[in-house]
């Protein structure tokens, strides 16, 4: 339901997120609420003893401007990605030791530097 699944390996946690269940271009929803908050709520459970390295994979881009639309950096989806890149700032250092964003539908290699906020 939007939440593929979660893999952990030692202090590293995998959440494989699916961007197209519940997506409405329209009202700027790609993960939804629900999602973001689940996973929020887990990374706080995982890592309330000791901080996680958290990784986020997703198959759309995080940060590109496509003409379709259907990147996560579209500005329609600007409400809900600013929440949850807050979220994720507001947990680094805290439940959260390190953050990875992933992403594929790409034919393209790139890394950026993604600012939280």
């Amino acid at each position: 339901m939007g939440l593929t699944t979660r893999i952990s390996y030692g202090l590293v946690d995998i959440y494989l997120l699916d961007g197209r269940f519940r997506r409405d271009k329209d009202r700027g929803v790609c993960f939804g609420n629900g999602i973001i908050k689940r996973v929020l709520d887990t990374i706080d459970i995982r890592g309330a003893k000791v901080p996680r390295v958290v990784v986020l994979g997703t198959g759309i881009s995080w940060n590109h401007h496509t003409e379709d639309g259907e990147a996560y950096g579209e500005s329609r989806y600007d409400d809900e990605r600013e929440r949850l890149y807050r979220e994720l700032a507001n947990r680094m250092g805290g439940t959260i030791n390190g953050l990875l964003l992933i992403s594929g539908d790409y034919h393209i290699n790139e890394i950026y530097h993604v600012d939280l906020g």
